[in-house]
């Protein structure tokens, strides 16, 4: 009788899962752009009134309650399942049941502080009709961070769609805020200008 070959599964390279990796960004750039131009061109945004520069801050903050939920949503989900596993006492050395969500809460939340704080700092020198920016940044924030967290569940390399959907609104945010640092000056509406709180 003929023996039977195994077939030896041989592990990916480094620089294969580098190419993977550019692919999925190369996916989410491309995502990014697509929504962005559709939104901004073709979508008619309602807002609220946002003359004033308190209720644009105001305004960004409450959005920043739906970026705050996926926060929510992770510590829970890392608590079931230390509730659920030999992971209940996190001194026993079964750390690694939890690993993968305990990393995707860590990344949540240190993507949360880079995104709210950036939006915050954002708003304070955009106007009103550019405001319906902060609600295509808070969705790209969500979708990235559900991406993130079931392409983390398949494998980590499928994280990098998710990661870079947060990420990099988020790095274009920070370069634009700079931006208007440099060009408009950091105490612009502040102290003797405080009476015009209207951005022209």
């Amino acid at each position: 009788m003929a023996k039977q070959v195994k077939k030896v599964e041989v592990a990916p390279s480094n620089n294969e899962l580098r190419m993977r990796v550019i692919l999925w960004i190369s996916v989410a750039v491309g995502f990014i752009f697509l929504v962005s131009y559709t939104y901004i061109n073709y979508m008619e945004v309602q807002l609220p009134h946002l003359h004033l520069l308190s209720d644009r801050v105001l305004f960004t903050l409450r959005c920043q309650l739906f970026e705050l939920l996926t926060v929510v949503v992770c510590v829970s989900v890392v608590a079931l399942q230390r509730f659920s596993t030999s992971a209940i006492n996190p001194l026993a050395g079964h750390e690694r049941v939890v690993q993968v969500t305990k990393n995707c809460l860590q990344n949540t939340m240190e993507q949360f502080l880079l995104s709210s704080f950036s939006q915050l700092v954002l708003c304070t020198y955009i106007n009103e009709e550019q405001m319906k920016v902060i609600p295509l940044l808070v969705f790209f924030f969500v979708v990235g961070r559900i991406t993130f967290f079931f392409g983390y569940l398949l494998s980590p390399m499928y994280r990098s769609f998710g990661f870079a959907c947060t990420f990099i609104p988020t790095v274009i945010t920070i370069i634009y805020c700079v931006y208007c640092v440099v060009t408009s000056g950091i105490g612009i509406y502040l102290g003797s200008n405080s009476y015009n709180l209207r951005m022209k």
